[in-house]
């Protein structure tokens, strides 16, 4: 009797962990990817300044941190040898309202001294409100200011527009912001105020990508897009836009809820209410646009804020970072808000940009930009909890001993779900997700299927 034969969906960070461990396993196992490229929303490419330096940019994920203390992700990261760099990063802002600046910290500061029993009458205004976005109206009524910042920075963080995140969870991250940190997953607020812990793979996320892929080989499947998933007698069919179809035992869909409508499910193997809670879920709509620096001095402000983005001073100071709310051709307005901002103090290298393309390690000389939301194979950047599902979220079921969320449990023993989305740990759309959902879901195959031999 021969192997298992196992089709994982997705070469994300997910999909790879996944292969990359049932491989080791001594599972039959392929990995079908419909980009010509592994490692799905992340995106590593380089920028070479006039000075003849470059940075390494990331249009995808970037900060360990952000999964808390993402053990799982350390993990493999470690497992690969692949070095980390660590820094504390500052959240000194200035916030742009009305054609005025003004100083975040002050005016937050400001705030919380001004309200008593702040804790008490957030918990009990946000009883009455249906999105974070009504909560900060009725909030911040009399600080419009501080309203657009805290809606910029709600929206940059959990991405999903403000106007459409449930109070359920994000409103754990306002408390954070409140507290002079980011959001629960960046401890060192606690510690040091305004500043938040940051960790990235040196020379960039794409490294962990490619290292996997480079282990599993040719059961890497590039530019193969799944379109279509029918049983076939006890196994199951994939038939692919190139018209291929290939037949497995079991399937893992390691692929964003972004992207379900696009492929067309038999429900004998998946039910339309499965997928149509799948639908549910949203994701970020955001664009990321990378600017060189000529030069750059007072690093006591590094943030602009308004209500349509936020910017940044990359950690190597040699690029300009504008994370938009909303998909732009051109931010020339907002750019002029971000140079006035940092006054004499910056100056930037050209001023149109241009979108990437999907390759990693590619060498720019200009602005760059890259919207996920445009991205076919991903159509938004993460995922978050919505107006849309947000309590769902946090169903749980049990299944011979491992946890799954209770929209993505195991169906019928054949069909698998993994990705940030279905992680069961408290913060969804980080890479620490998307890792920890692999190496559950390989742990319940262990147990379930133990790996037969040729």
């Amino acid at each position: 009797m021969g192997k298992l034969k196992i089709a994982v969906i997705g070469a994300g960070l997910a999909g790879l962990t996944a292969a990359y461990r049932l491989f080791q396993q001594g599972y039959d196992v392929e990995l079908f990817e419909a980009r010509n490229r592994v490692g799905g929303r992340l995106l590593s490419v380089l920028m070479k300044h006039p000075s003849g330096d470059i940075s390494v940019i990331e249009l995808g994920g970037q900060n360990i941190t952000d999964g808390g203390d993402a053990q799982n992700l350390q993990a493999l990261i470690d497992e690969f040898g692949i070095e980390v760099d660590s820094s504390y990063v500052s959240l000194s802002s200035l916030i742009y309202h009305d054609g005025q600046y003004t100083d975040y910290n002050k005016l937050l500061s400001d705030f919380i001294s001004a309200e008593t029993n702040l804790v008490e009458n957030l918990n009990t205004i946000a009883e009455t409100c249906d999105s974070m976005s009504e909560l900060l109206d009725k909030l911040f009524s009399n600080y419009p200011a501080l309203r657009t910042a805290l809606y910029t920075l709600l929206t940059a963080y959990e991405g999903i527009d403000a106007s459409k995140q449930s109070v359920h969870h994000n409103l754990d991250t306002l408390a954070c912001l409140f507290q002079g940190g980011f959001a629960k997953a960046h401890e060192a607020y606690e510690h040091e105020p305004n500043q938040i812990f940051f960790k990235k793979i040196k020379g960039g996320s794409a490294q962990l990508a490619l290292k996997i892929s480079d282990v599993l080989d040719d059961r890497v499947h590039l530019n193969k897009v799944l379109k279509k998933v029918n049983p076939s007698g006890e196994q199951i069919a994939l038939t692919f836009d190139d018209a291929s179809t290939e037949i497995f035992n079991y399937l893992i869909l390691a692929i964003p809820a972004s992207v379900y409508h696009d492929i067309e499910f038999d429900e004998k193997l998946i039910p339309q209410s499965t997928l149509q809670d799948i639908y549910k879920i949203d994701y970020g709509q955001n664009t990321k646009i990378y600017y060189p620096l000529n030069y750059f001095k007072d690093k006591k402000i590094c943030n602009v804020l308004t209500d349509k983005f936020i910017s940044f001073i990359n950690v190597d100071t040699n690029t300009l970072i504008i994370y938009l709310n909303q998909p732009l051709q051109t931010v020339s307005e907002e750019l002029d808000i971000v140079k006035a901002g940092y006054g004499t103090d910056v100056s930037i290298s050209g001023t149109e940009f241009q979108f990437v393309a999907d390759q990693h390690y590619a060498i720019y000389t200009q602005p760059i930009a890259h919207s996920w939301p445009a991205d076919p194979y991903a159509q938004g950047s993460y995922s978050g909890y919505s107006t849309n599902i947000s309590t769902e979220l946090d169903e749980m079921v049990i299944e011979h001993g491992i946890k799954f969320k209770k929209i993505f449990q195991p169906i019928n023993n054949q069909i698998f779900f993994i990705g940030e989305h279905t992680t069961i740990l408290e913060y969804i759309g980080t890479m620490e997700a998307a890792v920890e959902s692999a190496e559950r879901l390989v742990k319940y195959f262990v147990a379930m299927f133990p790996s037969l031999q040729e």
